[in-house]
C-alpha cells in the first residue's frame, strides 16, 4: 500500500486499555512464552484451533521458508527491471495454492487498463469445500522499488536474511517483507496448516493475488470489471493483511482514501514569444499555482477542490478523538487529516537529465510532472480532474496537457458485520488491546490508497476488513531497511507464528467454529 506524502497513517484500532496482565509477567517471574517467543496461545478457543496452533508451531521452519522464497523474488511492479520478478511471483503463488493447498489457481494477464497502461498478472484461484460462507482472500503481491537509500540497509533487499533486532528475537529483512509479503504469507500458511490438520477449510476461499497494488490496482480492476461472475459468490473480502501497531495494539481496518494520478506536460516553444522562452520555468510556475503561500503545500489554490467532501459522523468524530488521545496528538490535527485534500508532485523531468558534471545548453522543449492527489469520501477522481483542468484554464495554462494515469475511488471501513465481529473476537481471545471502531462507516486518518473499493463499492459490494497479529516496519523510504518480525518481543508484539494463528482464528470465528464449545 502506498501512503500519501503528507500525513501519518493512523491505524483503525480496536478497544482495550493497556497490555493485559497475562502478557506482562510480574517482576522476576519468567515469561510464559510459546516455543517461538510469543505470549501464550489462547485457551478459550475450540479444540480444533488448538491443534492448528500446534501444527503451526511444528511446521514453523517450513512456513518461514515459504516467506523467504517469496522475499527473494524481486517483483517490483513500478520498474521495467521488475517485470520478470512480477511473473515469477505470480507463478510462485499459483504453485503454492495448487501444490500446497490442493486448490485451483491460474495466472491471468488482464491486458490493457482503461487508461492505456498494460496490467501486470493476477493469480485467480478457488478452494470450494462446500462450506456455508465464502471469503475472498485478496493478496498484495508486488513490492515498492528499491530506492538509493538501500545502500545503507544492513542486509540485501532481496536476500530474505534473518537477524536479531532488539527487542525482537528475530526479523527478516527485505523489500516487501512488511509491505505486504509477511502478512499475506501468514494468511496463506494459516490455510495450509488448517488443511493439514482437518483435511478441509472452515470457509470456501477465492484467491486474488494483485501484482499492481503499487500501480493503482490496474490488473485486478481490469480483471474484476471484465469477470465479475468469478467473484459473485463471495460473502466478504478478508485480506490485504493485518498487523499490530508498534505499541502492541491491534487494528481493524478496511478503508482506502481516494486517489487520482496524472501527468502535466508543458510544451514550448510557443509561437510569437521570442527566443528567450523557458518552458521548464513556466512549468514550475504552473505547478506552484496549485498551492497557496505556505511552504509545506498544505494550503491549496485550486478552486472548489474540496467541494463535496463528507465530514465525519458524530460516531466517527468520537472515534477520531480516541485515536488522537491514544497517539497523544491534537484532535484538530487528526480531524484535518481525515478531511483534507492533498496534492503531491511525485516527479518532474525534462531537458538535460544526464547525472554528473555534464554541461548542457539546450533549453528543454517539454517539461513533465507526475501529480498525485488524495481525497476523502464524497469526492470522486473525475471531479478532481475537472477542477484541475478548470484551474489551469483560469490561470493561463490551458495549453498544459493533462493525462490521467489512474483513479482509485475511496472506500469506507465498516465493522458492523460478521467479519468485524470475528476480528474483534480474535483480539479478545489473544488478550490484545484495541480501540473499538465506530458504528457505521468510518475512514479514520488513513492516508493510503488501495483495492477495497473493488470489493465494497463495485463490482461486488461486499464488506472488506483486515486485522491480525504481527509487526513490521520500513515499508517505504528508510535507511534502516524493511523488516518483518519472525520472533516477537515476548510481551506485546507477536511474531510470524502469532500472525498465522490469528489468521486461522479469524476464519474460524467467522465460520462460527472458533470459540470453546
Amino acid at each position: 500500500m502506498r501512503p500519501a506524502a503528507i500525513g501519518i497513517i493512523a491505524l483503525a484500532l480496536i478497544v482495550g486499555a493497556g497490555v493485559p496482565a497475562a502478557q506482562t509477567p510480574a517482576a522476576g517471574a519468567p515469561p510464559r512464552l510459546t516455543v517461538h517467543g510469543d505470549p501464550p496461545d489462547p485457551t478459550n478457543v475450540s479444540d480444533e484451533l488448538k491443534k492448528i496452533y500446534a501444527a503451526i508451531d511444528g511446521d514453523f521452519d517450513a512456513h518461514v521458508e515459504r516467506l523467504r522464497k517469496w522475499a527473494r523474488i524481486p517483483n517490483i511492479s513500478n520498474t521495467v527491471e521488475g517485470e520478470p520478478g512480477v511473473w515469477a511471483s505470480a507463478t510462485f503463488l499459483r504453485d503454492l495454492i495448487v501444490k500446497e493447498l490442493g486448490c485451483q489457481a491460474e495466472v491471468r494477464a488482464p491486458g490493457i487498463s482503461e487508461w492505456g497502461a498494460p496490467s501486470h498478472p493476477i493469480v485467480y484461484g478457488r478452494c470450494d469445500v462446500g462450506a456455508e460462507k465464502t471469503v475472498l482472500d485478496y493478496i498484495q503481491a508486488d513490492v515498492m522499488p528499491v530506492w538509493r537509500e538501500v545502500e545503507k540497509w544492513p542486509l540485501p533487499p532481496f536476500g530474505g536474511e534473518m537477524v536479531a533486532k532488539p527487542p525482537f528475537r528475530k526479523v527478516m529483512y527485505g523489500r516487501g517483507v512488511n509491505n505486504q509479503k509477511g502478512k499475506e504469507m501468514a494468511q496463506l500458511n494459516a490455510l495450509i496448516a488448517i488443511k493439514k490438520v482437518t483435511g478441509t477449510l472452515p470457509v470456501n476461499v477465492i484467491f486474488l493475488a494483485d501484482h499492481d497494488e503499487e500501480r493503482m490496482e490496474l490488473g485486478p480492476r481490469t480483471f474484476m470489471m471484465a469477470h465479475p461472475d468469478l467473484f459473485k459468490d463471495a460473502d466478504v473480502a478478508f485480506g490485504y493483511a493485518g498487523s499490530q501497531r508498534a505499541d502492541g495494539y491491534g487494528e481493524i481496518a478496511g478503508q482506502s482514501i481516494g486517489t487520482v494520478a496524472f501527468e502535466l506536460q508543458t510544451s514550448g516553444i510557443r509561437p510569437g514569444r521570442g527566443l528567450g522562452q523557458q518552458p521548464m520555468a513556466r512549468h514550475m510556475k504552473m505547478l506552484a499555482s496549485l498551492y497557496g503561500n505556505d511552504e509545506d503545500g498544505d494550503v491549496l489554490a485550486i478552486k472548489g477542490i474540496s467541494d463535496g467532501a463528507l465530514p465525519p459522523s458524530p460516531e466517527e468524530r468520537e472515534y477520531l478523538r480516541q485515536e488522537a488521545a491514544h497517539a497523544k496528538r491534537p484532535f484538530e490535527e487528526v480531524l484535518q487529516e481525515r478531511t483534507a485534500v492533498r496534492v503531491g508532485i511525485t516527479g518532474t523531468w525534462g531537458g538535460n537529465m544526464v547525472p554528473g558534471p555534464h554541461a548542457g545548453n539546450i533549453t528543454p522543449v517539454v517539461a513533465t510532472s507526475k501529480v498525485d492527489i488524495r481525497f476523502p469520501p464524497g469526492i470522486e477522481g473525475e471531479q478532481i480532474v475537472e477542477r484541475v483542468r478548470a484551474h489551469l484554464k483560469a490561470n493561463g495554462y490551458e495549453d498544459v496537457k493533462l493525462t490521467v494515469i489512474g483513479i482509485v475511488p475511496w472506500s469506507w471501513a465498516n465493522a458492523d458485520n460478521e467479519m468485524g465481529s470475528a476480528i474483534k473476537q480474535m483480539y479478545r481471545q489473544f488478550n490484545v488491546p484495541f480501540i473499538e471502531p465506530p458504528k457505521g462507516n468510518y475512514m479514520g486518518t488513513w492516508t493510503a490508497y488501495g483495492p477495497p473499493y473493488l470489493f465494497t463499492r463495485g463490482p461486488l459490494q461486499i464488506p472488506h476488513l483486515r486485522g491480525g497479529l504481527g509487526y513490521g516496519n520500513g515499508a517505504h523510504l528508510t535507511t534502516e531497511g524493511e523488516y518483518y518480525v519472525i520472533e516477537g518481543d515476548g510481551q506485546r508484539i507477536y511474531g510470524f507464528a502469532g500472525a498465522m494463528k490469528s489468521a486461522a482464528t479469524v476464519l474460524y470465528n467467522y465460520a462460527g467454529m472458533g470459540a470453546t464449545r
